[in-house]
């Protein structure tokens, strides 16, 4: 195991894999920064693997403000920059959405929307309570079951936590399947893309 940082256990991840062949190609969204640990994870995959780092994007995450959803939306659409065609099989969201207005969130998920098909699987980190202590940090996956914490270069995000309950409610495009408290406080969620829990 790499050295250095702190370690997170999880224990929902795993299931974003559970029914993937290993000769299926994956296509992954992480709204994070590059680490190496996680490029050398998703090398036993057959997988193209797209890192799209909100974190280093605080114009955007700073300037949300009191801002609508309609005022937000372009700005997010243009941060995505996605291609129109393409469509991911796994969004990691780490907590960013803890640092993101409810206005904000529902923005990121229209952004997303096109871009998510009926299998689409999503993982986040959210909280219990907005008691919550605040742990800002850069994720990279050590192995299905542990990430490491490292230091974030942007320590100056404002952080909005969201309990569980009132971001199901921001998800627009996602409903949270199953989640898990873990001994910090933080809580782990598994997310299915709407096409895949609506009769629509």
């Amino acid at each position: 195991m790499p050295a250095g940082g702190k370690v997170k256990s999880a224990r929902l991840f795993p299931e974003l894999f559970s029914h993937v062949d290993p000769g299926e190609r994956l296509r992954v969204l992480e709204v994070g920064c590059a680490q190496p640990e996680t490029v050398d994870f998703f090398s036993r995959f057959k997988c193209r693997l797209q890192f799209l780092d909100l974190y280093a994007s605080p114009s955007l995450l700073e300037d949300q403000g009191s801002k609508s959803e309609a005022e937000l939306s372009p700005g997010f659409r243009k941060a995505l920059a996605l291609p129109k065609s393409e469509k991911y099989d796994i969004c990691l969201f780490w907590d960013v959405m803890q640092y993101m207005t409810g206005p904000a969130i529902r923005a990121l998920c229209g952004a997303l929307e096109p871009h998510l098909h009926k299998r689409t699987r999503a993982h986040a980190l959210g909280v219990h309570s907005v008691l919550t202590a605040s742990d800002l940090a850069e994720y990279a996956i050590v192995d299905d079951k542990t990430f490491r914490l490292k230091p974030c270069r942007l320590p100056g995000l404002e952080y909005r936590p969201h309990p569980q309950a009132e971001l199901a409610e921001m998800l627009t495009v996602f409903k949270i399947e199953r989640a898990m408290l873990m001994g910090d406080g933080t809580v782990e969620m598994l997310m299915a893309s709407k096409p895949y829990w609506d009769s629509d």
